[in-house]
């Protein structure tokens, strides 16, 4: 059996959840966990132009300016590049003091 991302995404969060929390699900009700998390984090950057999962992180829409770009086939010719809207990820306070304090056990 080939296993794709969506396949090994989902049999890490049935596992936590079946340890953390007891709590068994099929493999079906974990992708369609996942992709109804996904599709509530979207849909909140769509109206909101920002999305939290408390604890964790959050996603904050953000404009990127038009630029000028050098055309990589022909250095002599620009390429104008549109404004567009991005995404930035911004951790939660808890998980950069999570993050520093393994870096530093590991370095000390």
């Amino acid at each position: 059996m080939n296993y794709t991302k969506s396949d090994i995404l989902a049999d890490t969060v049935r596992a936590y959840l079946a340890e953390k929390e007891g709590v068994v699900f099929s493999r079906k009700k974990a992708k369609s966990l996942i992709a109804a998390v996904a599709q509530s984090l979207v849909d909140e950057l769509l109206t909101e132009g920002k999305a939290l999962l408390p604890g964790f992180a959050g996603f904050v829409c953000h404009t990127k300016k038009a630029t000028r770009r050098v055309n990589p086939r022909d250095v002599a010719v620009f390429v104008e590049i549109p404004e567009k809207t991005a995404v930035r990820l911004v951790l939660a306070a808890t998980v950069k003091t999570s993050l520093n304090d393994l870096s530093t056990k590991n370095l000390g």
